[in-house]
Parts: C-alpha cells; structure tokens; sequence
C-alpha cells in the first residue's frame, strides 16, 4: 500500500472512531436525560416472583391462610368459567412460597363464591366454603380439601332454589356453638336446572328441559337446520310462568350466545333469590327469607350491628330488570327499608364505613349510578350520575387521600350495555358530595375487577390496585395517592377476581396476589416497609370480609 493511501486509511479510521465516540456520548447522554425524566410507573418497584397456570379458570377472588404450616400465608380461590365441562371447576388451595397447588376440590360448576374461613374441625387450620353456579354450599378441610358437610345433605327439610349460591358474609356466633357463622344470597338461574324450558310454539315440542348452553346451542342448531322460517314462534317457560316470542332467525345465526340469551330472557333468568343464615360449625340453617319483591340478587351483604340487631344490606335486581338497595334483620328477616334502582339492578357488593357516628353505604349499579345511603335509615345521602350508557358488577372502595380527612369513594364501570361492553374507566367521587373528582379510562375491554387500596409506594398512603380488563391486553394497574400512575404490569389474561396485597411471609415487603383466568401470580414491591403494612381495605369485602371499613 502507498504512503499515500496509508495515510488515507489512517485519517478515515480516526475520523470514524471521533464519530462512533460522540455518537456513544450522546446516546449517554439522551439516556441518562430520558432516565432522570421517565415516570414513576415505569421503575420496577412492583417485581414478578412466581406465576401459575391452574389445570381448572380462575374465576373467584382468594382469601389468604397458612394451610402447610410453613409460617407464609397460602392462598384459598375458586375456579371455573360460566358453562363450563364437568370437572373444570375446583376449589383450590396454592402454597403462598411457589405457587403449587397444596390441594384441589373438584366442584359441579364455577366456584365463583370468595371463600369463607373459619376453623370448624378445631385442628388449627383453617376450614373452607365452596359455593358459586350450583344449588348447594359445601365446607372444605383447610388441611387436605375433604368434604365436611354439604347444605342440601345437612338440611332435607329446606327446598332450595335452583340458584347459585353467592359469596358468604361472616356473621358472630348465633347458634352458640363458639364458631363464627356466615350468611349468604341464592339467587340467579343455576346452571343444568329444569327450570328453564324452551318450546317450538308451532309445534308443540319441547326443545330446551334445562338452563345448559350445549342443550340451548343444539335446540337452535337444529331449528336452524330443519326449517326456513325467516322468524321463530318460541314458548319461553321459568317456572310455572311462560311467553310466548317471536325471535328473528338472524338473531340466532349472526349473534353469539349470550345476546341471544339476553334476547330469550328479557327480565331475570331465574326465580327471586332468598338470604340464609347457616350455622358453619353444623351446616344447619338457621333462618332464610325471600329477597324482597321477588328480585334475584347477586351481592354480597355488608353485615353490622345496630341497637343489638343483626342487620345485613345488600343489592337485588338483574342486568335487565330494576332492583333495589335494602336492609333486613337476619334473625327475624324484617324488611329496614328499601330503595329502588330503576331500570337495571345492583349486582355489586356495597362497602359501609361510619363518619360522625353515622354509617353510610356506597354501592354502584348497573343502571350508571352511585348511591351513598344512611344504613340505619335507607335515605339518600347523595347520587352520582355516570351515565346510563356505563354499568358495573365491581364493587366500590374507599380511600383517603392525603391532607383530606374524609373518605371519598373509588368505582368502576363498563361502557356498553350487558353482555357487550367496549372500555372500562376507574371513578373518584366525593365522599360528602358524589361530585366526580377523577376518571381515567383503563382499557379497552369487557370489564374490570373491583378495586382494592393499600400503601404499595411506601409514603403511607392509600394507593389503588386492581386488574384493568377480562379481555384485550388485561394488566395489573397500581395508582398512587396522587392518582399518578405507579405500575402497569401486562397479564397474560385478565378476569373478574380482585387481588389481594399482603406480606404473606412477614419480610417486610409487601405482596400482591393476582388471580385471573387460568393463572395467578405473586409479585412483591421492592421496597422494605418501615412501618406496618395497613389492611384495611385490602383485598375483596375488606379486611373483615363483610364489606365493612373500620
């Protein structure tokens, strides 16, 4: 090579090693700027630490319990999707360190209910409910997931409804045996009940005998197939009450299954729901009454006590077909007071908390309203509007910001009309006023758990956590006090079931378990606590269980 050329070599290597260097200084640069710039959310303070895929969905919200004895609390759920097969519903119990499955109760359907605990075996671990889309309760050995009773074997004198069983509230002792008891809804159509029939009106045959969505989806098959008929004359029958509609065969070719069910049933799909206190230690039970004005009822009661009476309030009504708010005492069923939701029903779960000695309960419903209610008197404290194109099935929560010493009231609702939604948006209202104070829209999807609120940052305040969306990029949100976005952690899938936040083997680090369809997962927040860790309103009904705010 030629002087000349070498020296020409020579600069040009220089020269690219001058640019690649101020190119390497001003992408440091730009990072280290973008990095003292970038959002609280975007730091890992929230860190994966196990995730679990369960043989059955996950549909119901945990509950928390050493059953293994190793000193880290396990974790207690339900599973099993609406419809589904025989033996893809279960109750489970997952060990809190790994995430394996400690034992696994196969149930008739989806075990939706949020299990009740309570020791009635007296062997030191904790005893387990199982209810959800089937007509029966059944209580669980904590140790080993081994049947102990089952309602309907424990009482042949009582004639059940063929309704699902909803989530258990604890009650005091009321047959004095020294063990808590619960109180519990059943209400709404069961799964493979005969209490739904279908019949081809012009025919006279009967084409559907049970509420099941194989038998349904084959009767309208085969009406597809045997006919051209551009509409279909059907006999719709619950009970002993019967319709007659006319259903349009477009309905039934372009539509899915539960529009076209909406259509069937344009009121509830089955008979008024009925409250039943059941002694847990025994399984007998000890008082039931109906659900006011013959409604179903999907909520979960807030229990309290008042004057020495046990009281309870709860949510009655369907997706289609008005409810009401009301109170009753459990021991004698006396009505307290009603208040009605026009239009559409409550299906979520109210909370209660107590300022200036007097109880308020908040509730949403599906007809885009927040009500705030004294609980002794049924009067309206105040209303919130969100809309009526908004509904919701997640239960409220409460939460004081900083520098404010009152309660002010989080909820969630779904866009759309049921069983179509498009968003789901997180709500902040007033708790004085019902004035709005935020909204932020979370995601695109079919809904939203119900919030749950702890110190997850470590300034010692409320925060709230809670899975945005069943479908369609499903994630763990956490917001600050601020309302500020702290973590955003995609899910592989989303779901109904509301996380629980606890330090669950007591190192100082705060755990939050989130279940969903077919995993749950552990994550912990990356920051040693300094003080205790407040759980007051940390997982599903609150600390207590009952729906009650201390």
């Amino acid at each position: 090579m030629s002087i000349s050329k070498k020296n020409q070599s020579d600069k040009l290597n220089k020269n690219w090693l001058s640019t690649k260097a101020l190119l390497i200084i001003f992408f440091c640069v730009v990072g280290a700027f973008v990095y003292l710039l970038k959002s609280k959310s975007i730091l890992p303070l929230v860190i994966h630490y196990w995730t679990k895929q369960l043989p059955q969905a996950g549909v119901g919200s945990p509950r928390l319990v050493d059953i293994n004895n190793d000193s880290i609390k396990d974790i207690i759920i339900g599973s099993g999707f609406e419809w589904s097969k025989k033996d893809e519903s279960a109750v489970n119990a997952i060990d809190g360190k790994t995430g394996e499955i400690i034992w696994s109760t196969i149930v008739p359907e989806s075990a939706y209910g949020t299990p009740f605990l309570v020791d009635i075996n007296k062997d030191g671990i904790m005893d387990t409910t199982a209810s959800g889309r089937f007509i029966d309760v059944y209580m669980l050995n904590g140790k080993n997931g081994e049947f102990l009773w089952k309602l309907s074997e424990k009482n042949p004198e009582v004639e059940f409804l063929p309704c699902n069983f909803n989530s258990p509230t604890p009650i005091p002792d009321l047959d004095g045996d020294g063990i808590r008891d619960f109180v519990l809804i059943q209400g709404g159509l069961a799964n493979n009940t005969n209490h739904v029939r279908v019949y081809n009106e012009r025919t006279g045959e009967q084409i559907v005998d049970r509420y099941n969505k194989d038998r349904i989806v084959k009767a309208i098959k085969t009406l597809l197939d045997n006919s051209t008929d551009k509409t279909f004359s059907l006999r719709l029958c619950q009970g002993d009450d019967c319709e007659v509609k006319e259903i349009d065969r477009d309905m039934f070719v372009y539509y899915s299954f539960d529009v076209v069910l909406s259509k069937l049933f344009l009121n509830q799909e089955g008979p008024g729901g009925r409250v039943y206190v059941v002694s847990s230690g025994s399984g007998k039970v000890l008082n039931h009454f109906r659900v006011p004005m013959n409604r179903e009822s999907w909520s979960v009661p807030i229990y309290f006590k008042h004057n020495n009476e046990h009281l309870i309030i709860y949510g009655s009504g369907g997706e289609r077909k008005n409810g009401y708010m009301q109170s009753s005492n459990l021991e004698t069923g006396e009505l307290k007071w009603l208040v009605e939701s026009p239009d559409k029903g409550v299906l979520s779960s109210p909370m209660l908390h107590i300022e200036n000695d007097v109880p308020k309960v908040s509730v949403s419903t599906m007809g885009g309203a927040v009500y705030q209610l004294n609980a002794i008197t049924g009067d309206v404290i105040w209303q919130a509007n969100i809309g009526s194109e908004y509904e919701s099935y997640s239960s409220v929560a409460p939460i004081k910001f900083k520098d404010k010493s009152t309660i002010d009231i989080v909820a969630v609702f779904s866009r759309g009309v049921w069983p179509k939604y498009e968003s789901a948006s997180l709500y902040i209202l007033d708790g004085q006023t019902g004035k709005e104070i935020f909204r932020q829209k979370i995601g695109f999807c079919n809904g939203a758990s119900s919030p749950i609120i702890a110190d997850i940052d470590g300034d010692y305040l409320d925060d709230i956590v809670l899975i945005t969306c069943t479908t369609r990029q499903p994630r763990l949100l956490v917001l600050g006090n601020d309302l500020k976005e702290i973590h955003s952690e995609p899910l592989d899938s989303g779901g109904f079931a509301t996380p629980v936040v606890d330090d669950i083997d007591a190192d100082g680090y705060t755990d939050i378990i989130v279940p969903r369809f077919h995993f749950i997962s552990r994550f912990k927040v990356d920051q040693l606590r300094t003080q205790p860790l407040s759980l007051k309103w940390n997982q599903y009904r609150g600390v207590h269980w009952n729906g009650v705010l201390d």
